[in-house]
C-alpha cells in the first residue's frame, strides 16, 4: 500500500487485472491537451470549465515550494492492462491537496467503475465521474474521476468494477490507495464543516420545492460524534446548496405526537426498506424481534403498522409497469414469465390513490411515491410524466396539508454512470417538480442520497454497484442499554430517508419534544395482505387485510417456495400461473434491465381477442 505525501502532487501508476472483456489503448498517452513547459491538461473538454493542470518534470513530483521526490511505477501486471493515475491539485480551500483526480486508462467500456473514498468510522464518499472517452475501436475507455476533500486526515480510495453482463459480485481491482490530506490553513476543514452544521433550519421546514432535487452532502462516521447522528453514529451533513439539517428523532418520541400522523410508502422492495427502517425506529424489541421471519418481510402487497399516534403503511407499487392509458391494454412478460395481466396498472394505481384520500379523517401526513424516472436512459422508455406523475399530483385534495415526496427509481448503490448524464437527470427532476407547481411536492434525488453508502448495502459491500437493497436485516445492540436500542434493520440510507419522512410528518423536533406527554403508547397493531409470490405483480386497491392479534410480528412458517414457479416445474396448481403466453414469447424486446439474479428482457403485447381470457 502506498502512502501519498500530502504536500506534494500525487502520481501513482497501476496496471491491474479485471474480468471484463476488451483490448488496450493503442496510444498510451494519458492526455490530449497541451504539454508545453511540462504542463498537461487533466481535462481536454472545455465544457468541464478551466483546464486543471499539474507540474511534471522527468518523473519527479514537484511541490508548491519546489520540493521533489522520485516516483517509481508500481505495476500490478495482468492480462487486461488497466492503468490508474492519481494526482493531487492544490488550490485555495485551505486543504492540501484540495482536489484528487483519478484517471483510469484502458478501462473496459462494458464495465461500470466506481471509486469510493473512506476514512474508517469517520467518512465515506463516492468520487464523481467527470469524463468518459471511448477509443475509436470501442475496445477501451478513458475515465476521469474527481474528489474534493472536506476534512483533513488519512483516507483510502477503493476502485471497484463490475461486468454488466455477469452477476453482481463486485471485485476490487487493486489494493486500496492511501491518501493523506493536510490543512494548509489551521483547522480550516473543521471550521468549514462547523459552518455547514450550525444554525441550519430543519430540512422539513424549508419552503423550496426543488430542495431535494439535487441531494448533495457528506456522510461522517461515529468517531466524529457530530450532532443529528443515526443509531449507528453516522451523520449526513447536507451541502451548502441544500442549506438545512436532517433532524433525527429518537425512537422513544416518534409514536407520541399529540395528533395522529401517518406515513405511506408506495414503491418496490427497494422502498420497502424505508418502511422497515421506520418500523425499526418505532417498535420495541419484543414487537419487532421476528420481523425478518414474518410474512411482511417480503410483502408484495400491502402492510401497515400502527403504534400510538403513528401509522406506517407500505404498498407494492410497480410504477415501471405503468401503461400509457391512451393505448389499448397489454400484458407484460419478463423473460418467460408473465408479470402483468391485461388489467391496467395505472388504472389500479389511480383507484389506490383515490382510496388513500377518500376519508379526510385518515389522510396521510406524508406520501413517498416511487416513480419510474431514472438517470439510466434504458429504463425511461415507458415513463410518461403526464400520466404517471402529474395526474396523481393534480388529483391531490386542495385542502390536504401533507407532503408528497416523489422517488426516482435510483435509490441504489449503483455508481453514477456519467457526470453529464447525471446532471441532465438532475435538471429533469428539478424541471418536473417546478412544472408541478405544488408547494406540497418534493422530488428526491435517489442517486445522490444513496450512492455514497454503496459499501453498506444489504450484501455488506460484496455487490457494490448492482445491489439496490440497503435494508440489511441484523441483530445489533447499539450499546449496552435497553432492548429498545437494539436494531433489526442496519441501514444508514433507508434510516436517513425514514428520518426525513418523520420530519415532514411530525414537524420540527424541538416543537415535538415540547408537546409529548409521559404516557407510553399502546402495543402495535399490524395488518397485511401479502401475496405469497412476487409474480405476477399485483396492485390492488381496497385490499382485505388480515390483522395480527398478538401486537407483534409473528414468525411465518407457511412460505411457498416461489422458485418452483421460476423453474417451471410441472405442478398442476402452478399450471400457467406465470408463464408468458405463446403469442408474446417471440415479440420484440421492449427493454432490458439487470436484477439481482438475471438480465431481464421485457416484452409488452396486446392481447389478441381470441386469447383475451385474462382478468380485466
Amino acid at each position: 500500500m502506498t502512502l501519498l505525501p500530502v504536500h506534494l502532487l500525487l502520481l501513482i501508476l497501476f496496471s491491474v487485472t479485471l474480468g471484463c472483456r476488451g483490448g488496450g489503448y493503442k496510444n498510451d498517452s494519458n492526455y490530449d491537451g497541451d504539454e508545453a513547459d511540462g504542463r498537461r491538461r487533466l481535462f481536454s473538454l472545455s465544457k468541464f470549465g478551466d483546464p486543471k493542470t499539474t507540474n511534471v518534470k522527468e518523473n519527479l513530483l514537484v511541490g508548491d515550494s519546489g520540493e521533489t521526490t522520485n516516483v517509481k511505477e508500481n505495476l500490478l501486471v495482468g492480462d487486461s492492462g488497466e492503468r490508474m493515475v492519481v494526482r493531487g491539485v492544490n488550490g485555495t480551500s485551505g486543504l492540501s491537496p484540495n482536489e484528487i483526480i483519478f484517471e483510469i486508462n484502458n478501462a473496459r467500456p462494458d464495465c461500470w467503475y466506481t471509486i469510493t473514498i473512506q476514512s474508517a468510522h469517520k467518512y465515506t464518499k463516492t468520487a464523481t465521474l467527470m469524463l468518459k472517452e471511448v477509443s475509436d475501436d470501442k475496445s477501451t475507455s478513458l475515465l476521469v474521476f474527481s474528489w474534493a476533500p472536506i476534512i483533513p486526515g488519512q483516507f483510502q480510495a477503493s476502485v471497484h468494477v463490475t461486468d454488466q453482463s455477469k452477476d453482481h459480485e463486485t471485485p476490487m481491482i487493486m489494493p486500496p490507495v492511501s491518501i493523506e490530506i493536510h490543512e494548509s490553513t489551521p483547522e480550516i476543514g473543521w471550521i468549514n464543516l462547523q459552518h455547514r452544521i450550525e444554525n441550519k433550519p430543519p430540512c422539513q421546514s424549508v419552503d423550496n420545492v426543488a430542495q431535494y432535487s439535487y441531494w448533495g452532502g457528506d456522510w461522517f462516521g461515529p468517531e466524529l460524534g457530530l450532532p443529528e447522528g443515526n443509531r449507528q453514529g453516522w451523520t449526513y451533513v447536507p451541502s451548502q446548496q441544500m442549506n438545512c439539517k436532517i433532524e433525527t428523532f429518537p425512537p422513544e418520541v416518534i409514536t407520541r405526537s399529540p395528533q395522529m400522523k401517518s406515513i405511506f410508502i408506495l414503491g418496490r422492495s427497494v422502498e420497502r426498506g424505508i418502511f422497515f427502517s421506520l418500523l425499526d425506529l418505532a417498535l420495541s424489541w419484543e414487537e419487532k424481534a421476528e420481523m425478518v421471519h414474518s410474512i411482511v418481510a417480503k410483502c408484495w402487497g400491502r402492510a401497515e403498522a400502527t403504534k400510538g399516534n403513528l401509522k406506517i403503511m407500505y404498498q407494492d407499487f410497480r410504477s415501471s409497469s405503468f401503461e400509457d392509458p391512451t393505448l389499448p391494454g397489454h400484458i407484460e412478460c419478463h423473460n418467460d414469465r408473465l408479470v402483468k395481466d391485461s388489467s391496467s396498472f395505472v388504472h389500479n394505481a389511480t383507484l389506490l390513490w383515490k382510496e388513500l384520500f377518500e376519508d379526510e379523517s385518515r389522510w396521510p401526513s406524508v406520501v413517498y411515491m416511487s416513480t419510474a424516472y431514472s438517470s439510466n436512459k434504458r429504463q425511461q422508455q415507458h415513463f410518461l410524466f403526464d400520466h404517471h406523475v402529474r395526474s396523481f399530483v393534480q388529483s391531490l385534495p386542495k385542502t390536504w396539508q401533507g407532503t408528497l415526496i416523489l422517488g426516482d427509481g435510483e435509490l441504489t448503490g449503483r455508481s453514477i454512470s456519467h457526470y453529464e448524464m447525471y446532471q441532465e437527470y438532475l435538471r429533469d427532476i428539478n424541471r418536473y417538480v417546478l412544472e408541478l407547481n405544488d408547494s406540497r411536492v418534493r422530488w428526491l434525488d435517489g442517486m445522490g442520497i444513496s450512492s455514497d453508502m454503496k459499501l453498506w448495502n444489504q450484501d455488506a459491500g460484496k455487490k457494490v454497484m448492482r445491489s439496490q437493497h440497503f435494508h440489511r436485516f441484523c441483530d445489533s445492540r447499539v450499546d449496552s442499554g435497553a432492548d429498545e436500542l437494539r436494531m433489526k434493520v442496519c441501514s444508514n440510507t433507508t434510516e436517513l430517508i425514514a428520518q426525513l419522512l418523520l420530519g415532514h410528518a411530525l414537524g420540527e423536533k424541538q416543537e415535538l419534544m415540547n408537546q409529548i406527554g409521559d404516557a407510553q403508547p399502546a402495543s402495535m397493531k399490524l395488518c397485511h395482505k401479502c401475496p405469497a409470490c412476487l409474480l405476477p405483480f399485483q396492485l390492488t386497491p381496497y385490499p382485505n387485510m388480515t390483522c395480527e392479534a398478538s401486537g407483534k410480528f409473528e414468525r411465518h412458517f407457511g412460505t411457498i417456495d416461489c422458485s418452483f414457479v421460476r423453474k417451471r416445474l410441472e405442478m398442476t396448481w402452478f399450471e400457467n400461473f406465470d408463464l408468458c403466453p405463446a403469442y408474446c414469447t417471440d415479440a420484440p424486446v421492449a427493454r432490458s434491465f439487470q436484477t439481482e439474479s438475471d438480465v431481464v428482457d421485457v416484452r409488452r403485447c396486446e392481447v389478441p381477442p381470441e386469447q383475451d381470457t385474462l382478468t380485466s
